[in-house]
């Protein structure tokens, strides 16, 4: 499904970690908890998928609702 998915995206190199990051890095922007949110329970775990970018690389997805 994640192969179907990437190819139709028109994306190249595409993991499902690169997916974890952009929803971490976006919950965190937004003030959200990504440990929350992916369900860890040491925050230096979750640390690893959020990425410090300088510019916007895409869209950043609203979350609807608070992980706290």
């Amino acid at each position: 499904m994640w192969n179907a998915a990437v190819k139709r995206s028109g994306i190249e190199h595409a993991t499902l970690n690169d997916l974890r990051s952009k929803a971490t890095t976006d919950a965190k922007k937004q003030g959200l908890n990504p440990t929350k949110l992916l369900g860890h329970t040491d925050a230096r775990t979750s640390e690893i998928y959020t990425r410090q970018r300088a510019t916007i690389v895409a869209t950043p997805v609203t979350m609807s609702r608070k992980t706290e």
